[in-house]
C-alpha cells in the first residue's frame, strides 16, 4: 500500500495529515493556554497565548522535518536500519528547530519581555524568570 494514492506518499496525504496533526497540536496548545490562565491568574492572558501560539506555529513550520525523515525511511521499509539513523536525526533537528523557533517569544527573551510589559502595563529590565520580580510560583 505504501507509495500509492492511498498509502504514505502524494501530497494528499501530506496535506490531510498536516491538517489533523494542525488540530490536535493546536488543541494541546489551547489546553496549555488555560491551565497557565488557571495557575498563574497575575499574568494577562496575552502572555500565554504567545507562548503558547509561538510554539504552535513552529510545531506547524517544521513539520515537514518529520515528514521527510519518514519519507526517507518509512517504518517498514527496507533497508530497516535505514530507520534507525533517520528518525533520531529527523527527531533531534525537529525539536532544535521547534524550540529555537519559539524562543523569540519565550518569556525570559527580550521579545518575551517586551511584549509581556507592554501587555501588562509593567516595566523594567528584570525578566519574569529572574530572581527579583519572579512570583514564587514560577520559582
Amino acid at each position: 500500500m505504501s507509495g500509492t494514492a492511498s498509502g504514505t506518499s502524494g501530497w494528499r496525504t501530506f496535506v490531510v495529515s498536516f491538517a489533523a496533526i494542525s488540530l490536535i497540536v493546536g488543541a494541546v496548545n489551547t489546553i496549555d493556554v488555560l491551565t497557565i490562565v488557571h495557575e498563574h491568574p497575575q499574568y494577562p492572558v496575552a502572555a500565554p497565548l504567545v507562548w503558547e501560539g509561538s510554539s504552535w506555529l513552529t510545531w506547524i513550520a517544521f513539520l515537514w522535518i518529520a515528514w521527510g525523515a519518514f519519507r526517507l525511511a518509512p517504518p517498514r521499509g527496507r533497508p530497516w536500519w535505514r530507520m534507525l539513523i533517520v528518525h533520531p536525526v529527523g527527531a533531534v533537528l525537529f525539536s532544535l528547530a521547534h524550540v529555537m523557533g519559539f524562543q523569540p517569544a519565550a518569556p525570559d527573551s527580550p521579545i518575551g519581555w517586551a511584549a509581556r510589559s507592554t501587555i501588562s502595563g509593567r516595566s523594567g529590565r528584570t525578566s519574569p524568570m529572574s530572581s527579583a520580580r519572579t512570583p514564587s510560583v514560577m520559582r
